[in-house]
């Protein structure tokens, strides 16, 4: 019988060896491949795309006037335009290292072997092993991924890192809560969360109207110490952006005063809202002469909503290219090799994702969290902003009830051979 157990321990042992090793393979993988890319795209390009666009311009003259002492403005001019974890993070990155694109890419690629990570660990505690490894493996070699999580100088490569976090210390938390965890773990537990839910409401607004949603549901499943917590730590970046905004512009800005933009962009009378799965056409006339930030923000949101209201049967045909926008295979510019690729690893992922998630995504609250998640952004994308970009941070989530649904229907296959 202690032979029997020993080796029992042996076998158990090595298969956990054996499971760590293929996971630190896949994080290695993951780093490899971005980081890669990162360096073949500054020195030599191998796609027909840059790291560095339009809206990057904000974010690197904000880092570098934070690192200038010149404090979080663009050209001399405090903004509150943009959010304001991104700009940090490159000011950061900028001071360490100095504004090397190369070493920006290569940071922020550990941060998407980091997605993988976080998103084995969330499947792990839903699904289990097998599941959890094979989410792990689509996030690392997901192409758009690849991509998205590595040289841009946008917020995706830090926002698609915090919201793999946020979402796994939410999952993490409920779980501790169903099997009643000590106290103290749990409370830090929510702590972190609360935390790491402000910081990502901080890097993209959207954020922020799934947080309201969250607590509310998270209420439901937590004790109230621990709901009151995340709350009170979430309030605290919120916080002093916000008081920020409101010693420089003498107005109450939460998060950025560049909303009402971006709702214009995809809401006025000469928008398609599909162009070919990235950016909208852009027509903003110019606020009134003398409009503070915030009354430039109004004037787009205002815009926006007469457009709506003024247009209900256009409205609905945008609201059906928004759709289109988001969940199309690929990038209409796309090359037929590169559009080829795309479809292959995005397409297996959403058929098998689809069906887990009415099988399983009501069974237990950590499902029903991740639910709610996509839902969530579903909606805000097709109804308020829409382009493929805003779909890549779903796709650990995605990941995750695919792998389920594959890992069941080899069980199934094996089964019945």
């Amino acid at each position: 019988m202690k032979d029997s157990n020993s080796a029992n321990r042996s076998r158990f042992q090595f298969s956990l060896r054996s499971e760590a090793a293929v996971f630190v393979a896949i994080l290695v993988a993951a780093f490899v491949l971005r980081a890669a890319l990162v360096w073949l795209q500054w020195n030599s390009p191998v796609m027909n795309f840059g790291f560095f666009g339009a809206d990057s311009t904000g974010y690197d003259a904000i880092a570098q006037s934070l690192v200038s002492g010149g404090g979080f403005a663009i050209d001399g001019e405090p903004t509150a335009f943009r959010t304001p974890v991104y700009p940090m993070f490159l000011a950061a990155v900028y001071s360490l290292f100095g504004r090397n694109f190369i070493v920006l890419g290569v940071i922020q690629s550990i941060l998407g072997a980091a997605v993988c990570y976080f998103t084995y660990k969330t499947a792990i505690l839903i699904f289990g092993r097998a599941s959890a490894v094979a989410a792990a493996v689509f996030v690392a070699l997901s192409p758009d991924l690849i991509i998205w999580t590595s040289g841009y100088v946008l917020t995706e490569p830090v926002y698609i890192f915090l919201l793999s976090a946020a979402v796994y210390a939410a999952v993490k938390l409920i779980e501790a809560e169903s099997i009643e965890l000590s106290d103290k773990k749990n409370i830090g537990l929510a702590a972190l969360t609360g935390l790491l839910f402000s910081l990502t409401a901080l890097t993209r607004p959207a954020f922020l109207y799934f947080a309201i949603i969250a607590f509310v549901f998270l209420a439901l499943k937590i004790d109230r110490r621990k709901l009151i917590l995340m709350i009170a730590v979430f309030l605290i970046p919120v916080s002093i952006w916000t008081v920020r905004n409101y010693a420089v512009f003498d107005e109450v800005i939460l998060t950025t005063t560049g909303g009402g933009y971006v709702l214009y962009e995809y809401h006025n009378p000469i928008t398609t809202s599909e162009n070919g799965g990235y950016d909208p056409i852009d027509h903003h006339p110019p606020p009134p002469e003398g409009a503070t930030a915030s009354e430039a923000d109004d004037f787009y949101k205002a815009k926006a909503v007469e457009f709506i209201l003024e247009n209900p049967g256009r409205e609905m045909r945008l609201t059906i290219n928004r759709f289109w926008n988001v969940w199309r295979p690929a990038l209409a510019e796309s090359s037929p090799r590169n559009a080829v690729i795309t479809s292959l690893s995005y397409i297996p992922v959403i058929l098998f994702a689809l069906p887990a998630i009415l099988i399983f995504g009501f069974r237990d609250p950590k499902t029903k969290f991740l639910v709610i998640l996509l839902a969530f952004f579903f909606v805000f994308h097709v109804l308020v902003a829409g382009e493929m970009r805003f779909r890549y941070p779903l796709m650990p989530v995605f990941s995750i009830f695919a792998a389920a649904a594959a890992v069941e229907l080899i069980k199934k296959i094996r089964s019945n051979s």
